[in-house]
């Protein structure tokens, strides 16, 4: 679980190796953010945008929680509280993904290389747009809070939309970059659905925000 780390602590701990196989979500923020920040391949904006997809997640969670007309039963927060689950495990997936990319990008040209080489690409793909996917998903639970939700939160459920709403486009963009240098866009390759699967995305996460800026 992510701890904010005391202040006078945040420079004590070494930024991790890359290729670290220490979660993103067992770090404290203040160590995840040093790794970030260090130069390294690994954390980078994948592992960025699922802390913030998981952040939008405890604010709707949150928010759920502290309005029981508009969450009786307690689903809202439950689903909430597996979304933060599910993006922060693809902050991981997405570093072992990335490491796959690098070690087969400059692999031979025969065809069983190459064809780790394209499921390499097809699978750091793949996280991004899962991630963009969470991302919708956060952001429609927040929307459903904003009418019949605590009113003393509307700020807190205005900025998971916001910040859920920011995540799918970051996690799109990076899913549309890979199908790019992965060379995925042939009508036959995985990328055709990738692009529409985060298009879909993105465009109910606007959705949402939209209504957040009507209200």
């Amino acid at each position: 679980m992510f701890t904010i780390v005391p202040p006078d602590q945040t420079s004590t701990p070494p930024a991790p190796p890359a290729g670290s196989d220490v979660s993103t979500a067992t770090r404290g923020l203040g160590e995840f953010l040093e790794a970030l920040a260090a130069g390294r391949s690994a954390p980078s904006a994948g592992a960025m945008l699922a802390v913030t997809v998981a952040g939008a997640a405890s604010l709707t969670a949150m928010g759920a929680r502290l309005s029981p007309v508009a969450d009786p039963d307690g689903a809202v927060a439950a689903a909430a509280d597996r979304l933060r689950v599910r993006a922060l495990s693809l902050a991981d997936e997405d570093r072992v993904a990335y490491g796959q990319v690098i070690a087969t990008r400059r692999s031979s040209t025969d065809p069983q290389a190459v064809r780790a080489r394209d499921a390499a690409w097809a699978e750091a793909t793949r996280v991004p747009v899962e991630l963009s996917e969470c991302a919708a998903e956060v952001s429609d639970l927040a929307g459903g809070l904003l009418h019949d939700g605590n009113p003393n939160l509307a700020g807190d459920v205005g900025a998971a939309i916001d910040l859920a709403a920011g995540a799918a486009h970051g996690a799109a963009r990076l899913a549309r970059i890979n199908v790019v240098e992965g060379g995925l866009g042939a009508a036959d390759g995985p990328g055709v659905a990738f692009l529409d699967r985060v298009d879909q995305a993105t465009g109910t996460a606007d959705a949402v925000a939209r209504r957040v800026e009507r209200t």
